[in-house]
């Protein structure tokens, strides 16, 4: 869980002006906006992964995922049939990557983070393959992680470019998380995620 706290900023006794040469401000003016936390933004975040999950998890706790939470960007499909995977129940989640038709097993945990179990036929999380992240409840721009680390299998990382992108759907322009995802196995390849609230995924462009 994420705490933010806000602090009252004390007001600074006026200085006499001083001139100085812009070169020898901008270091300065660096270190100050570090030191605050400036941000960049609604919905920004600094490229620095996600705060307090730990990203691939080295194996799941079945308990985190008991009662799961919601998660606003990713809604699993609810009654459908399930796997279980080192003790989690997982949804089967269909789609088509690379022209090939593939099979997702994924599972929310109670803070609504959705996880990466594997993918029917080729790898599961086990003893030496961990949980990858597949989208957090709450992404922000600038947001990175590993969402899997299958050696040889699958590996692949995100980072979140936008969490208002306008997508065309059945009901009209809508906004969207767009993540841009690459694989490790071969940087060259990317491909595009788009995210609508309270319906999920809706678009995957190479």
């Amino acid at each position: 869980m994420r705490e933010h706290v806000r602090m009252a900023a004390s007001r600074p006794t006026p200085l006499p002006s001083v001139r100085r040469p812009l070169a020898t401000l901008l270091p300065a003016l660096v270190l100050a906006l570090a030191l605050t936390g400036c941000s960049l933004g609604p919905g920004d975040s600094p490229p620095s992964g996600v705060d307090g999950l730990t990203v691939p998890s080295p194996a799941p706790a079945p308990a985190d995922f008991e009662d799961p939470g919601a998660n606003a960007w990713f809604p699993l499909p609810e009654g459908d049939e399930t796997v279980e995977v080192a003790g989690v129940a997982t949804t089967p989640v269909s789609r088509t990557v690379d022209g090939e038709a593939v099979t997702d097993l994924l599972a929310t945990d109670e803070d609504g983070h959705v996880w990466w179990f594997g993918r029917e036929g080729e790898w599961e999380v086990g003893p030496t393959v961990p949980l990858g992240l597949w989208l957090p409840a709450d992404p922000r721009v600038g947001d990175g992680w590993r969402r899997s680390a299958a050696d040889g299998v699958s590996e692949e990382r995100v980072t979140v470019l936008d969490v208002a992108a306008p997508v065309a759907t059945a009901d009209g322009e809508q906004e969207a998380v767009l993540l841009d995802v690459r694989s490790d196995l071969d940087p060259a390849l990317s491909r595009r995620e788009y995210y609508v609230a309270d319906v999920g995924q809706v678009l995957l462009r190479d």
